[in-house]
């Protein structure tokens, strides 16, 4: 598939709910995306990873690739992404209830 048409189905196989003005909601409940100042961080497991492992992107290939996506697709600009490359409970070894 695609890389765009990834994208596209990874934003549109969630709800459209924003809860908070800036933080996109995974129909899981988990994040997706949370725009803090200049940054918009993006979930690793549920988004970022994948352009890493199903097309061979580095660090810098995906960050761009989002940078593009979210302001075709979701008109979001004047962020930079970023990630944690992992699942962040795991990283920082947060308690999961």
């Amino acid at each position: 598939m695609e890389k765009e048409k990834r994208f596209i189905k990874i934003i549109e196989n969630n709800r459209k709910i924003k809860l908070e003005p800036n933080i996109w909601f995974h129909d899981s409940g988990d994040w997706l995306f949370e725009i803090n100042n200049s940054y918009i961080w993006i979930n690793y497991p549920l988004a970022w990873s994948i352009f890493e492992k199903e097309y061979n992107m580095n660090y810098k290939d995906v960050q761009y690739f989002m940078k593009d996506m979210l302001l075709i697709h979701l008109k979001i600009d004047k962020t930079t992404p970023i990630t944690i490359p992992c699942d962040l409970p795991k990283c920082i070894d947060i308690p999961q209830n």
